[in-house]
């Protein structure tokens, strides 16, 4: 299991193996132009509603994501849920390789907020049966039309029947996900609380919750979600650190898978 932490910027990436059973458009702002004679004619912005209306627009370019490479489309991050996307390649290839589910197809395979794919692309081409569980419709549209036989649910990642999916597919699930920052406590509990359905979970979350799941006893950083993660995990390992680099938008918080 993969997690991240929160600072100044930087991604993690952490890997949960759970004890074994019994059984995510709009055009930017228009800033009128002088005219010719360096007057702005009629409609014309002040400095400060022009400086104002052009950190709008740099906002706004700066919460779309665009589609991967070869294809259309771009959708808006949540500012709310501290969304950023993942497009490092390298990164993304060792993510999908701490998948390794032997499920058949990939059937017990399910990836939490594709958003427009950029884990599900390589993730499909190994597992063709998996589930994205993705709550943006704009982005859920985008993915059946890059890949119509892919198994997309449109709901949040929080509402999730963990329980019903497992049963569906005939096995523990292996979950992967680059959590948003602004849910990674109620996914990871989600997630615990979902235990007995899951095998394996490979996510990247903010180094300080990383920090908070793997503290012992003897740091300040030990808490209940420390607990829980002894109680009912097989075994957590924090497998590599992402730079801010490979998100679009580049964090303020580092992360760790």
């Amino acid at each position: 299991r993969t997690m991240p932490t929160a600072r100044l910027a930087r991604p993690a990436v952490m890997m949960m193996q759970e004890a074994a059973s019994e059984e995510d458009g709009g055009a930017a702002p228009a800033v009128p132009e002088a005219s010719d004679n360096g007057e702005e004619g009629a409609g014309s912005l002040s400095r400060k509603e022009r400086r104002r209306s052009n950190r709008k627009s740099r906002n706004n370019s700066r919460n779309r994501i665009a589609a991967p490479t070869g294809s259309e489309g771009s959708i808006r991050r949540s500012e709310a849920l501290s969304q950023h996307f993942l497009t490092d390649e390298s990164v993304i290839m060792r993510l999908v390789e701490q998948v390794q589910d032997k499920s058949q197809g990939g059937a017990c395979v399910v990836e939490l907020g594709p958003g427009l794919g950029a884990i599900t692309q390589p993730l499909l081409s190994l597992y063709p049966k998996m589930t994205a569980v993705e709550l943006d419709g704009l982005a859920v549209a985008e993915l059946q039309r890059r890949h119509p036989d892919l198994d997309v649910r449109e709901q949040s990642l929080l509402d999730f029947d963990f329980a019903a999916h497992a049963k569906e597919c005939g096995g523990r699930l292996t979950v992967i996900a680059n959590v948003p920052f602004g849910i990674s406590s109620q996914t990871l509990y989600k997630l615990l609380d979902n235990s007995e359905h899951v095998k394996r979970a490979v996510l990247v979350l903010q180094q300080e919750v990383v920090n908070r799941v793997m503290a012992d006893q003897t740091q300040r950083k030990y808490s209940t979600l420390s607990v829980e993660h002894v109680l009912r995990c097989e075994r957590v390992q924090e497998i590599m650190k992402v730079p801010s680099i490979a998100f679009s938008p580049a964090p303020r918080r580092t992360a760790t898978a």
